[in-house]
Parts: structure tokens; C-alpha cells; sequence
């Protein structure tokens, strides 16, 4: 993205764009099957507030959104941790017995995210936090694709239902 944004500005420069496996590709493959809906954030983007951070994280959890996030620790400095110190409140203030999966090149482990090792966290790792729907099923990290919603028959299509189920409606009701 910045650099499309940063060569647009400039006649002399050509880009030339060659598809690759996504990091969000790449560690949900690993996982199993932890995205559904789900939002990418990258922890440590230079042009982002932290309050535009906070706001970012904060609606996608309470959404039900999973969360991939990217650039954890980068290079730009004592901003990151900061940044990554705002994630590791908000979602431990949120619900801290989110399954999380963490990446580090070809390692990975799936944990609550109240009990991650952030000793093994670097530059290079990546995490899918999941949402209330993310379970273990056989060594993997799956987001349920089902919706919970509770339906809301009026009175009048219950009667229906309920006698048409015994067999006690007519087909001209």
C-alpha cells in the first residue's frame, strides 16, 4: 500500500506487482481453520493513531470479528511496543479466553490469549485471535461459520407452524 501510494506521486517509477501467499494465508493455513469474518490489522502502521488503533481493535472484537495481526514488533522505534501493549490490554480486558494462534515462520502453537509466551513474540510472528465462535478441533484453530440467531415468529405463524407439523392444517389455510 505505501508503496503504490508513494510511486503514484512519481512519472518515472514502474511497478510491477506479482502475486504471493498473504501472511493471513500463510498462518491460517497452518492454524487449520480459524478465519471467517475477520479483520487484518497491522499493529505498527506508521500513518495510524493509537487512538485510531484502539477504535480499530476495540469494534472488530466486539464485532465478532477474528483478528489477524501483523507487525508486531517492527523497526520504527518504542512506538511498537506501545502498540502492542494497547492490544495486549484490549483484548485481555475483552475476553483474555480468546483462543489465539501464534506464527513464527513455520512454528506454530494455539493458545488462550491470557496465556501467550511473549518471550517467543518478534517482528516476524503473526496472530489470529479468535472470536467466540474459534474452538480446537483436532489440533486445529476453526472458526464456526454458523450464525447464532434467534428467531422471532410472531404468535399467529407459531399456531401455524406448530398445527401444520401435526398435520391439522388444511392446504387453503
Amino acid at each position: 500500500n505505501p508503496l503504490i501510494q508513494i510511486s503514484s506521486k512519481h512519472n518515472d517509477i514502474e511497478l510491477k506487482i506479482y502475486p504471493g501467499v498473504s501472511p493471513v494465508d500463510y498462518s491460517a493455513s497452518l492454524l487449520g481453520a480459524p478465519l471467517n469474518d475477520y479483520a487484518a490489522i497491522d499493529l505498527n502502521n506508521m500513518i495510524v493513531s493509537q487512538e485510531e488503533l484502539e477504535g480499530k481493535i476495540k469494534s472488530a472484537l466486539e464485532n465478532d470479528f477474528v483478528l489477524f495481526i501483523h507487525n508486531l514488533k517492527g523497526i520504527y522505534g518504542e512506538e511498537e511496543n506501545q502498540n502492542f501493549n494497547l492490544l495486549k490490554r484490549i483484548v485481555n480486558d475483552f475476553n483474555s479466553e480468546l483462543l489465539v494462534g501464534i506464527v513464527n515462520g513455520e512454528s506454530h502453537e494455539i493458545c488462550k490469549f491470557k496465556d501467550i509466551n511473549y518471550e517467543n513474540i518478534n517482528e516476524k510472528t503473526t496472530l489470529i485471535i479468535g472470536n467466540r465462535l474459534t474452538h480446537i478441533l483436532d489440533d486445529f484453530m476453526v472458526t464456526s461459520s454458523d450464525y447464532i440467531v434467534k428467531p422471532k415468529f410472531i404468535e399467529q405463524n407459531m399456531d401455524f407452524f406448530e398445527r401444520y407439523l401435526k398435520g391439522e392444517t388444511r392446504s387453503e389455510e
